[in-house]
């Protein structure tokens, strides 16, 4: 990892929050980060207690660091960079995206291709730091700097390193918008338990703990697969085979497989809408 890194986060959404966040916690002194958001004129009393410094001027904020934290939406990350180009010129910070469909192709096209670039996919349990991070480097990236950035979304979570970019596109598919799934999932049983006459926090409750149950086992049986692990849970002619015949019946696993490939087909239109090719 660079010595005494200087990080600024450019964007001060949730996700760049949770990331200010986890850096504080796991021990990044407050002179090492910077966060620049000039549509945030009134930031939070939580962040000018951390004696972070807080900007409104994101050309200011890249001159201050070494490494600098794209925390933009797709659709303007053009529009935000381009009039900082000849800051990142003369600087050549490491640059690290969270931007869902921007490659590092498009970003060292605009920034200039000797500039040392990564890019990664953390998901929104990171404001809980149990999120996970899948991330890429480009041939710029020395150790140093995906050592930096695995410190950086460790301190959200877990992260997995890859070595093709083009998964980015499925990643983005399964764990950047996979917690939505889950959410609807269990959404739909609360559903179900209240219409079956359980108390709607009780259903909340059962729901909930049935969830964290099932991802522990999952977890603390490494050698079992995850159809094992339903089969245990499914007597034959019993009333959880019941259930799955249903799912089953209307073809759940085929329905989910639509909806990963429809997620991952809007982060390539995503890269293509912004790269205008």
């Amino acid at each position: 990892m660079p010595t005494n890194p200087t990080i600024a986060i450019l964007g001060c959404g949730k996700m760049g929050s949770s990331l200010l966040n986890g850096l504080i916690t796991t021990g990044f002194k407050a002179s090492q980060l910077i966060v620049s958001d000039p549509h945030l004129s009134n930031p939070s009393p939580q962040l000018i207690n951390s004696g972070v410094t807080f900007l409104t001027n994101n050309q200011t904020a890249i001159e201050k660091a070494n490494t600098v934290l794209l925390a933009i939406k797709p659709q303007i990350m053009v529009e935000v960079l381009t009039p900082l180009i000849p800051a990142f010129t003369e600087h050549r910070p490491l640059i690290i995206s969270i931007a869902a469909g921007i490659n590092t192709s498009m970003l060292t096209t605009l920034l200039g291709s000797d500039i040392p670039c990564i890019r990664a996919m953390p998901n929104t349990p990171a404001q809980i730091n149990q999120g996970v991070s899948a991330l890429f480097a480009t041939q710029m990236a020395t150790q140093d700097h995906r050592d930096l950035a695995d410190a950086i979304f460790a301190a959200v979570g877990q992260t997995v390193w890859i070595d093709h970019e083009a998964l980015m596109d499925p990643i983005t598919a399964i764990s950047g918008s996979g917690p939505a799934y889950f959410y609807l999932i269990m959404e739909a049983l609360i559903q179900a338990a209240i219409e079956a006459g359980i108390p709607a926090d009780l259903a909340k409750k059962l729901v909930s703990q049935t969830a964290e149950g099932s991802i522990a086992m999952v977890k603390a049986n490494s050698t079992s697969t995850i159809s094992n692990l339903r089969d245990q849970v499914t007597s034959p002619g019993g009333t959880t085979a019941a259930a799955l015949d249903v799912l089953f019946k209307h073809d759940i696993i085929e329905l989910f497989g639509k909806a990963v490939s429809a997620a991952t087909n809007r982060a390539v239109q995503l890269s293509t809408s912004v790269s205008g090719k």
